[in-house]
């Protein structure tokens, strides 16, 4: 069981994905702020890798931009009139 998790966590685009949604929440839902916090920490520890080139650290940030600002303006549209 361990093992399958050490695998998912080692893919990148894993943990840049669950950042954007945990940051997502918790800017839509202000009772969630303490999330913004955890949400940080995949990102970070993305960025610290000594093994990752510059491109793929930007691609990453990029798609947890993506998927953050997919969240936010989904929760923007629903309060459009």
């Amino acid at each position: 069981m361990f093992n399958k998790i050490k695998i998912i966590l080692r893919s990148n685009w894993v943990l840049a994905v669950v950042s954007g949604l945990i940051l997502g929440l918790s800017f839509n839902y202000h009772f969630l702020w303490f999330f913004s916090f955890i949400g940080l920490t995949p990102i970070i520890h993305l960025i610290y890798r000594r093994e990752l080139k510059i491109k793929q650290i930007l691609l990453l940030g990029a798609i947890t931009g993506w998927i953050f600002s997919a969240i936010v303006m989904i929760w923007h549209w629903s309060i459009l009139p």
